[in-house]
C-alpha cells in the first residue's frame, strides 16, 4: 500500500502535510501510513479513495493498476485543476484548506 499511496500523493502533486490535512492527522502520522509503520484505518482509506477517485481494492494492492490519468472533467473543473497548477505550494495548501472547510 505505502508505495500506492505515494504514487498517488506525487503523481496529482500534493504534499504529505495537504493529505494529513485531509484525513485530519499528523503529518508524521501520514508519513507513518505511507512508509507502512502502521495500518491505514478503514475510514481514513474511504477519505483517500474518494479524494483521488480510485477504489479502495487499489489502494490495498487488490488491483494491479487504476489509470489515474484518464479522468473525464468538466470544463469548470479543468478550470480550476489548470488554475491550481499553476500556484506555488504554499498557494496550493491554501487552496486545499479552504477546500477542505468548504466541504465539511
Amino acid at each position: 500500500m505505502l508505495e500506492t499511496l505515494k504514487k498517488l500523493r506525487t503523481s496529482k502533486g500534493y504534499t504529505q502535510a495537504q493529505i494529513s490535512d485531509l484525513l485530519k492527522c499528523t503529518q508524521g502520522h501520514y508519513q507513518k501510513i505511507e512508509q507502512g509503520q502502521i495500518d491505514i484505518p478503514l475510514s481514513k482509506a474511504m477519505i483517500i479513495s474518494d479524494f483521488f477517485g480510485v477504489p479502495i481494492d487499489y489502494l490495498i494492492g487488490r488491483l494491479n493498476e487504476v489509470d489515474i490519468t484518464n479522468i473525464t472533467l468538466e470544463s469548470d473543473e479543468k478550470e480550476i485543476l489548470d488554475g491550481y497548477k499553476k500556484l506555488g505550494e504554499r498557494n496550493k495548501g491554501r487552496v486545499l484548506e479552504r477546500i477542505l472547510t468548504l466541504s465539511e
